[in-house]
């Protein structure tokens, strides 16, 4: 199983970079830039990480085509990819639908749109000539001449929903699932091995991540703490029916989360921790993360948080004020080291 750092990248670039070259000292395969419309740009960051490191990964997490055109995707990924030497991996993903609200964007058609994204995609960056008519996606004869040789970037889909699980196994590399407990992840499992045999892929060759939180502390209740309070104010259980269902939550208790998802009763606020976080001691941690791996996992895309947090520790990397050098060194010795032996 291999293992990725991923958060908002909003700090000021020195301390970024001494961030990235954390990372790739740790020994951790990738490290994961996120997209968000309002935050630093996710490319121009991604370029500062490829020159400020050798061989680390370069991941670019939960890309929208509902921001940016294929075309425009697949120059931008050619480019970091040339940049840093062939390290460049990519995710796809419909997007926060607040994000786009926000930004004035209304996704139609988000399953087609990203199947057609993904198919596009994966055409410009080994074809030399690609042209596209979809229904949703659809552009004319389109060459990138300056580059010299074209090589298959991975390109990962960020759902969790059944259709797009279906289409993700049907056309994509890989998916990202976002914070997915174990039970939802055995059920989406069969879900991909389903659609990549119809799809005549082997599944041996298909990526599988989860992207997850992880609260440690050598003091269990200290972790706890931090993870009730982030996710009191954290606001984003938007997760589909179905994915409620397989975590074990009633449709009385889905009903409370839905209603006033900054307003969780405090019961909830723990269970929903206990579900889709990683919560504990740096032995409690290790012990969670090898569930996944037993359940086929391939890959973790994983943001740590370490000692007390007062507050939603997502509002701080919007705001540039997450410390996360701190994070990543404390999970790197502590945890991740675990999985190297």
């Amino acid at each position: 199983m291999r293992f990725g750092i991923g958060w908002l990248v909003n700090e000021d670039f020195d301390e970024a970079v001494r961030c990235v070259r954390e990372v790739e000292r740790l020994g951790f395969e990738y490290v994961w830039v996120w997209e968000d419309p309002v935050a630093k740009n996710d490319f121009i960051v991604s370029s500062l990480f490829a020159l400020n490191t050798s061989h680390v990964r370069i991941g670019l997490s939960a890309v929208s085509p509902y921001y940016r055109n294929p075309v425009i995707i697949a120059s931008s990924v050619l480019t970091l990819d040339n940049l840093s030497n062939g390290r460049v991996v990519l995710s796809v993903a419909v997007g926060d639908w607040r994000v786009l609200w926000r930004v004035g964007v209304k996704p139609k058609n988000p399953v087609l749109r990203l199947r057609e994204t993904i198919e596009s995609l994966k055409r410009m960056f080994v074809e030399e000539k690609v042209r596209y008519d979809g229904k949703l996606v659809s552009f004319g004869s389109v060459k990138f001449g300056w580059v010299e040789r074209k090589r298959r970037i991975p390109v990962f889909a960020s759902v969790n929903g059944p259709s797009m699980l279906r289409m993700a196994g049907e056309v994509a590399d890989g998916v990202i699932l976002p914070h997915t407990p174990p039970e939802y992840l055995a059920y989406a499992m069969e879900v991909l091995r389903d659609s990549v045999k119809k799809a005549g892929k082997s599944f041996k060759d298909f990526e599988v991540a989860v992207h997850l939180e992880v609260f440690v502390d050598e003091d269990y209740d200290v972790a706890l703490n931090s993870a009730k309070k982030s996710y009191a104010q954290l606001g984003f259980f938007t997760h589909l029916p179905i994915v409620w269902e397989k975590a074990g939550f009633s449709r009385e208790e889905v009903k409370l989360i839905q209603k006033d998802v900054l307003n969780i009763p405090e019961n909830l606020i723990e269970k929903i921790v206990e579900k889709f976080a990683v919560v504990g001691t740096p032995e409690d941690c290790i012990r969670k993360l090898r569930v996944y791996e037993r359940l086929g996992v391939t890959h973790l895309q994983l943001t740590p948080v370490t000692g007390k947090v007062e507050k939603d520790f997502y509002a701080l990397m919007w705001h540039g004020k997450f410390k996360m050098l701190k994070h990543i060194k404390y999970f790197g010795e502590k945890v991740f080291q675990a999985f190297r032996l």
